[in-house]
């Protein structure tokens, strides 16, 4: 039995799906929710990540608009963590610039390392050696921007592999801790 991983944005993974290209995906704010059927969902809270030493790296709980004061490194438009940056700039008139922008979140971690910026990322895909890294994450204030949520999804009538089935098992026991 093999598995393969892809990294996909939103769109291009619940393509994926409807194609029958992939058995299952996990999508932080997903488009196209009425062809999936959701297994789990997953509150996932918006965190700044900085190096250790950058001016915001001691407070506890950052707004956005306290973000907006430095340079950012922001996920490309297709993900959904840029969806929901947007949506919070728009609704608040806050002028979001990037100083660089990249579809690979871990560009963006190493970016906001060397460029001392700000990048963001949703709790689930925090580096487990944030510190190791000399990188501080902070929460993204819940007041201030609704938490996003992360679907385990599959092709809504679609009869999934018992292999991926097990996987799924294991995948909902796993994010229902």
């Amino acid at each position: 039995m093999t598995f393969s991983l892809y990294l996909r944005d939103r769109k291009a993974a619940e393509s994926t799906l409807l194609d029958n290209s992939v058995d299952l995906a996990m999508v932080f704010e997903p488009v196209y929710m009425n062809e999936l059927q959701i297994l789990i969902c997953k509150e996932q809270q918006l965190y700044a990540i900085m190096p250790s030493g950058h001016p915001s790296a001691g407070i506890s709980e950052l707004k956005l608009s306290e973000c907006m004061a430095y340079p950012l490194a922001l996920p490309t438009s297709e993900y959904g963590v840029r969806h929901i940056l947007d949506f919070k700039a728009n609704r608040s008139m806050l002028d979001m610039y990037a100083a660089v922008e990249s579809d690979s979140f871990e560009f963006l971690r190493n970016y906001a390392i060397n460029e001392s910026c700000i990048t963001f990322q949703i709790e689930i895909g925090l580096p487990q050696i944030v510190e190791e890294l000399r990188l501080t994450a902070r929460p993204i204030s819940k007041a201030d921007m609704a938490v996003g949520s992360m679907y385990l999804i599959q092709k809504k009538g679609r009869t999934l592999p018992v292999a991926a089935v097990r996987f799924a098992e294991q995948l909902i026991q796993t994010l229902s801790q």
